[in-house]
C-alpha cells in the first residue's frame, strides 16, 4: 500500500522466507511479486532491538515501523467464549462449519 504512494517499504522476516507455513512456490511467488513492486524483503533477520530509526541486528533504518508478530485466536473477546474449541481454535467440520 505505502509503496504505491512512493514510499520505500522493507519487510523484515525472521524466517528464511516469507509465508514460511506455505509451500515454497507460493512463498517464492509472493516474494517475487513484492520485489517487482519495489518492496525490499529481508529474511533471516534477527532484530535485537529498535534504536531510533535503526533495527539493530539488520541494516534496516526506518521512519515508521509496523509490527506483526503472528496471530492467535481470542474467542472470548469476539463473544465466542462458549464455542467448542480444539487446541485453542474454533472446532469445524470438513465443510468448515
Amino acid at each position: 500500500f505505502y509503496r504505491a504512494f512512493g514510499r520505500e517499504v522493507t519487510i523484515v522476516e525472521k524466517s528464511d522466507r516469507l509465508l514460511a507455513h506455505e509451500i515454497d512456490p507460493v512463498s517464492a511467488s509472493i516474494r517475487a511479486c513484492l520485489e517487482a513492486d519495489g518492496v525490499r524483503v529481508v529474511t533471516n533477520a534477527e532484530v535485537e532491538r529498535i534504536d531510533g530509526p535503526r533495527l539493530v541486528g539488520t541494516d534496516v533504518e526506518a521512519d515508521a515501523l509496523f509490527v506483526a508478530t503472528g496471530r492467535a485466536p481470542n474467542l472470548p473477546v469476539a463473544g465466542l467464549g462458549d464455542l467448542e474449541t480444539e487446541h485453542g481454535w474454533a472446532k469445524i467440520d470438513d465443510r468448515f462449519r
